[in-house]
C-alpha cells in the first residue's frame, strides 16, 4: 500500500529525452521502507534528494522549493490515485531539473504540499526516461542510465517481459506488467513508490482468502485525501512475473483494497534485484541476484557514492543563501557512508578528527568560496563512464581478476587521494578538486582500479614466490611497487597512448622531466634492491622508508616501471607483460632483453640494464627469452 509519506499520483507529463551514449552510474539510498532516494538538482545550482517513484507520472516537487526557484504558474493537471480519487494538481514551469546526465530546461512540475509537511524536496517520475532505457541496482543501490551496447548485456543477463502503457493524450502515462498473483493473472502497476503490493480486493475470491480469515487483519482509516479506506493485510505464498516465473517474491505481505487496478506490485518485490525499464521499447529486464549484466557482473562491480560530496554542497547552499542550517542537514552528512568511512580510515592512521572539526571545515570562507567550482566539478565526474574505464583495466590483467570497488569522491580538509581497505572492502577516496578535469579524474579512478584487480589475483603472485629466501623475499615483494607503471600504461589503454594526455601542462613536464632520468632511477632502485638482499638495510622499518622514497608525485616506481612494461609488451605482447606481473623478477628478465636488443639496433639509446648480480640473487633465469 501507499504510505501517507509515498503516496503520490498516477499520472505523467510527456518531457522527451535524448539516450545516452555512454553508461552512466547515479547511487541511490533507501528510506526505511525501501523507497529508493536519489540525488537531483533543481534550477541549475540547487541540490536536492528525490523520491524515484515509477508510480508517480508526473514529477512533483515541494511547493517552498518551487517558490524558492521562481516557478511559473503554468495551469492545473487532474490525476488519480490508485483508490480512484481525483487529485487537482497546481502545475508550475521551473527553469532546470536534472538527475545524473538527464537534464530537463523548462521543466514542467507538480506542486503538492504533503512534501513540504515531510520535510521532502520532491519525486521523480519515469515520464523523465521516455527515451532514455534505466536500471534500477538494488544490490548496489544505483540507477544505471544504459546504451544500447548495456542493454544488449541486461538482456542477456536477465529475463524480459513486455510492458503496458495507460499513455491518456501523451500526457499522462502509468506503466503496468502481467504478474501472477499465486495463480491468478494479473495486469499490474509497477510502483517503487508503494513499500509493498496492494491487489484488488476482486481477486480476494478466486483465490480463496475469507475476509474474516484469523491471518487477514482488517484496517479502516482515510486515505491521504480524506477518503474513507478499507484494507485487508495478509500474507500470499507468492507474487511472480507472469512471462517469467522464476522472478517471484515468496511469502509477500500484500493488503486487499478496492483499488481501480488489478494490483499494485511494490518496491519489496524488486528489492535484491536490477530491474531495467525500457519504455521506448515496451520492455521490462529483470534479472536475480547480483545486479550488472552478465557480461559485467562476473568480473567488475563498481559504485559511485557521492553522498558525502552532495550533502557537503547542500549545506553550502545554505550557507550561500544565509539561510538556517537545520541538525538534520549535518545528520545527513554525519550518515553518509563516505563520511563514516573517511573517519574510519583517519582513526587507523591516528589522525582523528570529531563532527564539530568537520562542521568547522566545512563552514569555513575557503570552503564556501569553492561552492561553484565544487559543484561543477562533482557534476563533471558523475558522467565519466568508470565501468568502460576498468573493462580497459582487464585487458591489462590475468584473466582470473575482478574489479569490486566502491568510488567516492569527497569534500575534506586534506587533499589526498587513497585506496583503503582492499581487501574486505575496496574503496578509492578521491578529493574533489576542481582543478582536475572529468578526464584527468576518470585516469586517475583507472589508475586505482587496476590495483585493485590486482589485488584480487595476489595469491597467484604469492605461490610463485613462496620459496625465495628470506634475505630475497623482501626486495621480491617491493618489486611489486613497479605496479604503479603497469597501472600507468592500463590507464592509458596502450603502450602508444600519452599516460600523461589527460594531465595539466606542469604534472606533464614533471613527467617527462623524470622519465629522461630513466636510467639513473634503475641505477638507484638496483642499489636498493642489491642493499636490501645483502642486508645493508637491516629492518623491515629501514627497508620501507628507503622503499617509500621512490613514489613521489609519480618517482621511480612510476616511471622505471612504466617503461619496462611498455618496452616488454611491444617485444614480447601483452599476455606475456600480464604473466610479469605475476612474479616481478620477470619483468626484470624481460626487460633486460628487449632493451638490449634496442641498444644493440641504436647505440644512442643506451638503456640500464639489471646486472647479472642483482638477477643471479633473485635467482632467476628466463627458460625461453623467444616467446
Amino acid at each position: 500500500m501507499k504510505t501517507a509519506l509515498s503516496a503520490v499520483l498516477i499520472f505523467v507529463l510527456v518531457l522527451p529525452l535524448l539516450g545516452g551514449t555512454k553508461v552512466v552510474t547515479i547511487p541511490f539510498s533507501t528510506t526505511p521502507d525501501g523507497l529508493v532516494l536519489l540525488p537531483a538538482t533543481a534550477g541549475g545550482n540547487v541540490p536536492i534528494q528525490v523520491i524515484f517513484d515509477t508510480g508517480s507520472g508526473l514529477d512533483v516537487l515541494a511547493p517552498s522549493l518551487i517558490e524558492k526557484l521562481h516557478g511559473k504558474p503554468s495551469g492545473r493537471f487532474s490525476g488519480f490515485r490508485m483508490t480512484g480519487e481525483r487529485l487537482d494538481i497546481s502545475l508550475f514551469l521551473i527553469p532546470e531539473l536534472s538527475i545524473g546526465s538527464v537534464i530537463k530546461k523548462d521543466a514542467l512540475v507538480g506542486s503538492w504540499d504533503v512534501l513540504d509537511k515531510y520535510r521532502l524536496d520532491g519525486i521523480i517520475s519515469v515520464n523523465d526516461f521516455r527515451q532514455q532505457p534505466f536500471t534500477l541496482d538494488f544490490p548496489n543501490k544505483a540507477m544505471v542510465f544504459e546504451t544500447p551496447g548495456s542493454m544488449i548485456d541486461r538482456r542477456t543477463a536477465g529475463k524480459s517481459s513486455p510492458l503496458q502503457f495507460d499513455d491518456q493524450r501523451g500526457i499522462a502515462l502509468d506503466l503496468f506488467a502481467r504478474f501472477l498473483i499465486i495463480n491468478q493473472p494479473g495486469q499490474c502497476v509497477i510502483d517503487t513508490g508503494s513499500p509493498s503490493s496492494t491487489v484488488n480486493t476482486l481477486y480476494m475470491t478466486s483465490l480463496g482468502i475469507e475476509k474474516d480469515a484469523k491471518d487477514v487483519q482488517k484496517h479502516e482509516g482515510q486515505t491521504i485525501a480524506g477518503a474513507p479506506e478499507l484494507r485487508y493485510d495478509t500474507t500470499l505464498p507468492q507474487i511472480s512475473l507472469s512471462s517469467a516465473p522464476g522472478i517471484r517474491l515468496a511469502q509477500p505481505r500484500v493488503s486487499f483494497s478496492n483499488i481501480i487496478y488489478d494490483c499494485v506490485v511494490g518496491v519489496d518485490f524488486w528489492r535484491g534485484r536490477a530491474v531495467t525499464i525500457d519504455i521506448a521499447s515496451h520492455e521490462l529486464i529483470v534479472s536475480n541476484g547480483h545486479a550488472q549484466p552478465a557480461a559485467v557482473s562476473d568480473s567488475i562491480g563498481l559504485t559511485l557514492n557521492t553522498e558525502e560530496a552532495e550533502a557537503v554542497l547542500s549545506i553550502l547552499d545554505k550557507s550561500f543563501a544565509r539561510t538556517a542550517i537545520s541538525e538534520s542537514d549535518w545528520q545527513r552528512l554525519f550518515a553518509t557512508e563516505p563520511y563514516i568511512r573517511l573517519k574510519k580510515r583517519e582513526a587507523s592512521l591516528h589522525r582523528d578528527f570529531t563532527d564539530d572539526d568537520f562542521k568547522r571545515f566545512v563552514l569555513s570562507p575557503e570552503l564556501l568560496a569553492k561552492r561553484s567550482a565544487l559543484r561543477e566539478t562533482l557534476d563533471a565526474w558523475k558522467q565519466k563512464d568508470l565501468i568502460t574505464a576498468a573493462r580497459r583495466d582487464l585487458t591489462y590483467l590475468p584473466s582470473q581478476a575482478v574489479i569490486k570497488a566502491k568510488i567516492f569522491p569527497v569534500i575534506k580538509p586534506l587533499t589526498n587521494s587513497f585506496v583503503f581497505e582492499t581487501q574486505t572492502d575496496p574503496t578509492i577516496f578521491l578529493y574533489l578538486d576542481p582543478e582536475q578535469s572529468a578526464a584527468a579524474f576518470e585516469n586517475v579512478v583507472a589508475h586505482e582500479l587496476h590495483h585493485i584487480g590486482y589485488s584480487s589475483v595476489e595469491s597467484l603472485a604469492e605461490a610463485r614466490q613462496k620459496d625465495l629466501p628470506a634475505n630475497v623475499k623482501p626486495a621480491v615483494d617491493w618489486m611489486v611497487a613497479f605496479g604503479e607503471g603497469f597501472a600507468m600504461l592500463a590507464a592509458a589503454g596502450g603502450p602508444d597512448v600519452d599516460p600523461q594526455a589527460t594531465s595539466s601542462p606542469k604534472d606533464q613536464a614533471r613527467w617527462n622531466h623524470d622519465m629522461a632520468n630513466f636510467n639513473e632511477d634503475l641505477e638507484s632502485l638496483q642499489e636498493f634492491f642489491l642493499d636490501v638482499i645483502n642486508g645493508n638495510l637491516a629492518t623491515k622499518e629501514k627497508i620501507d622508508e628507503k622503499a617509500f622514497t621512490f613514489f613521489g608525485a609519480q618517482g621511480p616506481w612510476y616511471t622505471v616501471g612504466y617503461k619496462m612494461a611498455v618496452i616488454v609488451e611491444k617485444r614480447y605482447g601483452r599476455k606475456v607483460l600480464i604473466d610479469c606481473m605475476l612474479d616481478p623478477r620477470a619483468l626484470l628478465a624481460r626487460y633486460n632483453v628487449a632493451a638490449d636488443e634496442i641498444n644493440h639496433r641504436d647505440p644512442k639509446q643506451h638503456l640500464a640494464l639489471w646486472s647479472a648480480d642483482l638477477m643471479q640473487k633473485i635467482r632467476f633465469r628466463l627458460v625461453d627469452d623467444k616467446n
